[in-house]
This record gives structure tokens, C-alpha cells and sequence, in this order.
């Protein structure tokens, strides 16, 4: 196989990719901390307005993925992030003027999880297209890691927006900076050098080609094991990050009454120890895990639900250092398994359907992010408590530990024979050469 050059660009690439993640983690996170002032500005029950406010836009975050991983295939990521960014932007602005309700709200939110969705899918693209085989788990991981470090920044500053103005429209209203940001970016983005292995089909042949190669990709069974295993890893984030703080504000009997900004501190601190999980995954898989990446997914399954879990107890929630502790252990795996699973799909499969592989899979695997939040907040709403939606985070943990097992890279998509305990494993070393 011939070497190919990587331009130096692909790290203003990165840059792009990074301030977008983060801006939509912010937009995605903000109103979490505030539902106990949503809910009584409202009028509004907490379990409905988590519900309309995280679920509306994770549902359509989930179906904008979907739609933009086609999309990124056929016209490019620097397109894709222009028009999602200009959603992201314009549904944030239009808080403050149409979120005096909560349809208005929801309509806004709806607008972001549009504009949210397609970013999500196009990680898998530009790892396969600009990064060298080496890096692409590194990547995936920092954009994981962006995510996480805007949910962080939201859960800080949203509290503290709040305290300052007194409005809570004006504290959902001021990621707008952050997308407009990222919003330039892509425009110089689009007008920068094409990508080493620029593949975007052109002709009708390309495209039966591509097409031919998509289809045996999703019919193969490891497409749906990657696919489930992001779908559970979203189900655990968004059923466990939009319902913690409000558990961690509200007052007793129904949470644990640390008060909102006590709540935004410490699940921004879960955050970065999540955005360290995610950055140093591509490199713990690779070095100490020996490129198993079932491995990683599953183990960090399980001990993210050990310790979500562990929040339940007395001893642990009484004590504030000990709740931190757990929280922020809870975070740190979590950051595992999605990025785990984007870095599979860049090495394993070919670089002409990562887009579509890949954005199918994020964007199917956020529906598991609205079946988490709508369960939660139906359970919070039913019970007036906390206790059974953190219970049903330990459970899906537990079936992702067990599904990730399945996680084993398909024989036609290896061109030398190898050992099958090599076969059973990803592939991450730069040497390895796929059809």
C-alpha cells in the first residue's frame, strides 16, 4: 500500500471538529441543572419538563444523525457542518424570544437537536478521510472529549448565568457563542485543502460501488453489536446526565438537596473526568488493552454502572467526597465505549462508507438517549423519585457489558488471513491494510 500524506490542515480540522462538539454539548446540557426552576416558572411537573426539554432535543439529534450520515457522504463533512451549525445557532437565539412556554421552548430545542445531530455522525468521516490509522482512535476520543467538556462548561455556567440575570431563557440563550464560533470555522473549513483520501462519490458507478459496500456492511452482524453498543452508552448518558442534577438539587425527600449550584459543580467534575475517559480511551485500548476493544467497551460498562449506581447508597450520598468520588469514576468509563466504537468503524471499515456507517450508528444509538431520558423522567414522574431511573441505568450497563462481548472485527474486510485471537480484536495498528 502506498504512504499517504497527511496535511498539516487536518489539525485546524480537528480544531473545527473540537469547538463544534463542545458548543453542542453546551446547547445539549444547559437546561439540565435548571429544571427545578424550569418546573416551578412553568408550572410544570420536574419529570415533564426534563422530557420536553432533553428529550425533544436528543429524538431530534438522534434523527439528524441519521440523516446526516447519508448526507456527509455525499456532499462532505465542511457542508454538513455549515448547515448543522447554522441550525444549532439559530434554534439557540431563539430561546429568549419564543421560550416563554414550553412549546415555544420545545420548538427551539427541537431546531438545536436538528442542528446537533448531523455533527454527531460526521466523526467516523473525518478520522477515516484525514487522520492516519494511528491516530484515529486519539480522534474519536477527542471529540468525545469535546462533548464532554461543553456539557461541563454548561453545567457550570447555566447555574451561574441564571444567579446572575435571574432568566432562565437568557441562560439556555448564551451557547449561541460558542455555535457561532464554530460556525466560522467551518466556513474556512470549506474553502481549505480536500482531505488525502477524498472519496466522495462523483459518478454513478462510484456510487453503485459505495452502495454495494454499505449494504454488506450493515448486514454484517458486528455493524449492530457497534450500533447497540452506542445505543446503550446513550441511553446510560443522557438517562443518567439529565436526571443526576436535578437528584442532586432537589430537596429531600425527593432528591438529595445539595442545592443547583452544588449540583452543576460536581457534575461539570463528572464531566471532565468523562472527557478524560474519552481521550485516553483510543490510547488504553491500544497500549495496555492491546487493541481489544471488546474488552474496553464491556469492562467500561460495567464499572460505569457500579458506580452509577453507587450513588444510591447512604453511606455514599451522605458524604459529599465519597459522591464525588463516585460520580466522577462513573464518568471516567463512560467516556469508554462510545469512542471505542467510532475508532472501530474508521479503521475497519472502507473509508467510502464510514460516513454512512458511521452516521447510522450514532444516529440510531441517540434514539437509546431518548428512551433514556423518556423512562427516567416517566419514572421520576410516577414515583416522585430518583431511585428507579438510576436502577435502570445499572441494567442497561449490564446488557452493554454483556453485547459489547460480540465486538470482533469481520473477516472481509481483512485482506491478510491472520490468528483468529487476532481476528476477534480491532485493528488499530497503522499497518494493518483493509479492502
Amino acid at each position: 500500500m502506498s504512504a499517504v500524506k497527511y496535511p498539516g490542515f487536518r489539525w485546524y480540522v480537528m480544531s473545527t471538529m473540537l469547538i463544534a462538539a463542545v458548543a453542542q454539548g453546551i446547547a445539549l446540557i444547559s437546561p439540565a441543572p435548571l429544571v427545578g426552576e424550569l418546573s416551578a416558572q412553568l408550572g410544570l411537573s420536574l419529570g415533564q419538563v426534563t422530557g420536553a426539554t432533553m428529550g425533544a432535543f436528543i429524538f431530534f439529534v438522534a434523527a439528524g444523525g441519521v440523516v446526516g450520515g447519508i448526507v456527509v457522504d455525499r456532499i462532505g463533512v465542511p457542508k454538513t457542518y455549515i448547515g448543522s451549525l447554522f441550525l444549532l445557532l439559530v434554534g439557540t437565539l431563539l430561546i429568549p424570544f419564543i421560550g416563554k412556554t414550553i412549546f415555544g421552548l420545545i420548538i427551539a430545542r427541537i431546531i438545536q437537536g436538528c442542528g446537533a445531530g448531523p455533527i454527531m455522525s460526521t466523526i467516523s468521516k473525518i478520522a477515516a478521510e484525514w487522520f492516519k490509522k494511528s491516530e484515529r482512535g486519539i480522534m474519536t476520543g477527542i471529540q468525545g472529549m469535546g462533548v464532554s467538556l461543553g456539557v461541563a462548561i454548561g453545567f457550570g455556567a447555566s447555574p451561574a448565568i441564571y444567579t446572575a440575570t435571574s432568566s432562565w431563557r437568557v441562560a439556555l440563550a448564551w451557547p449561541a457563542i460558542g455555535c457561532a464560533i464554530a460556525f466560522v470555522m467551518s466556513i474556512v473549513f470549506l474553502f481549505g485543502p480536500r482531505p488525502p483520501q477524498f472519496s466522495t462519490a462523483k459518478n454513478s458507478a462510484e456510487k453503485q460501488e459505495s452502495d454495494r459496500v454499505f449494504k454488506q456492511s450493515v448486514r454484517l452482524p458486528v455493524f449492530w453489536i457497534g450500533l447497540f453498543s452506542c445505543f446503550f452508552l446513550s441511553w446510560v448518558m443522557q438517562g443518567y446526565n439529565d436526571l443526576t442534577p436535578g437528584h442532586i438539587s432537589v430537596a429531600p425527600p425527593v432528591g438529595l438537596g445539595y442545592g443547583a449550584a452544588m449540583a452543576g459543580k460536581y457534575m461539570g467534575l463528572m464531566q471532565l473526568a468523562f472527557m478524560l475517559g474519552s481521550f485516553s480511551s483510543g490510547f488504553i485500548t491500544l497500549k495496555l488493552l492491546k487493541g481489544k476493544s471488546r474488552s474496553a467497551v464491556s469492562v467500561s460498562f460495567l464499572l460505569t454502572g457500579i458506580f452509577a449506581c453507587s450513588v444510591l447508597l447512604t453511606p455514599v450520598h451522605t458524604n459529599p467526597g465519597l459522591l464525588l468520588l463516585c460520580l466522577i469514576l462513573a464518568g471516567f468509563f463512560m467516556g469508554f465505549p462510545m469512542p471505542t466504537v467510532q475508532a472501530f468503524i474508521s479503521n475497519v471499515y472502507p473509508e467510502h462508507v464510514t460516513g454512512r456507517v458511521g452516521g447510522i450508528t450514532m444516529g440510531l444509538s441517540i434514539f437509546g438517549g431518548v428512551v433514556g431520558v423518556a423512562t427516567g423522567s416517566l419514572a421520576l414522574h410516577m414515583t416522585e423519585r430518583y431511585t428507579l431511573s438510576v436502577l435502570f441505568v445499572a441494567v442497561v450497563c449490564l446488557v452493554g457489558a454483556i453485547n459489547g462481548l460480540g465486538l470482533k472485527v469481520p473477516e472481509c474486510f481483512a485482506v491478510h488471513p491472520q490468528p483468529q485471537a487476532q481476528r476477534d480484536e480491532v485493528l488499530i495498528d497503522p499497518e494493518v491494510e483493509l479492502n
